[in-house]
């Protein structure tokens, strides 16, 4: 009862108390052995995973759970706040590359009727991802990826023609529904965001 506006209106008046709707964040490190190029602290692996961790810890402190998965399914849920952000940060702590060639569909438990935020740091795709990523679009109430432009971690005299331009895979998705940005080795991790932030923006250098 909210017994100050009763005796203001001299009606009986009920506060109605709106249940807080928990925010979820379903985030994919693509760790295919196939989608990356480079070596060590040099490949764009480590950039994909430089690039999760500090997606994941933000969502959780701003109030997420977030649902960490990579190609072989589901990592770790974590919950919102900072006890979420340091388990988040654990698990990718020990992220490896895998030997699998496709991805695990992105269903996280109990997500049956709930509209996610879907983010994705991908690398080289295959055509057989098309139908992963497409499902999880049309679950997500909104998706953002970053296609990591893996020729670019390559030595410069390995690096193939047109290396450089945004990859294909950015097209692909943007024509999906995603959207997506091309990463190469010199871009900071501020201008990726900044970058997926920007409702529209044509396809081009995030840094």
């Amino acid at each position: 009862m909210h017994w100050r506006t009763t005796a203001r209106t001299g009606e009986l008046m009920v506060r109605r108390e709106e249940e807080r709707r928990e925010t979820h964040a379903v985030v994919l490190l693509d760790n295919r052995t196939t989608a990356h190029e480079g070596l060590g602290l040099a490949s764009s692996f480590e950039s994909a995973v430089v690039l999760a961790a500090s997606l994941c810890a933000h969502l959780a402190r701003m109030g997420s759970v977030v649902h960490l998965h990579d190609a072989g399914g589901l990592v770790v849920t974590s919950p919102a706040g900072s006890t979420g952000a340091t388990r988040v940060l654990d698990a990718l702590a020990v992220a490896a590359l895998s030997d699998r060639t496709d991805l695990a569909p992105l269903a996280t438990p109990g997500s049956a009727g709930r509209r996610d935020v879907h983010l994705a740091l991908l690398g080289r795709l295959a055509p057989a991802d098309d139908a992963v990523l497409a499902a999880a679009r049309a679950r997500a109430v909104v998706a953002h990826a970053a296609v990591l432009d893996v020729g670019r971690w390559r030595p410069d005299d390995l690096r193939p023609p047109g290396a450089g331009t945004p990859p294909r895979e950015v097209a692909h998705l943007v024509r999906r529904g995603w959207h997506a940005v091309p990463v190469g080795p010199d871009d900071t991790v501020p201008g990726v965001w900044s970058a997926l932030t920007i409702a529209r923006r044509p396809a081009g250098a995030v840094r």
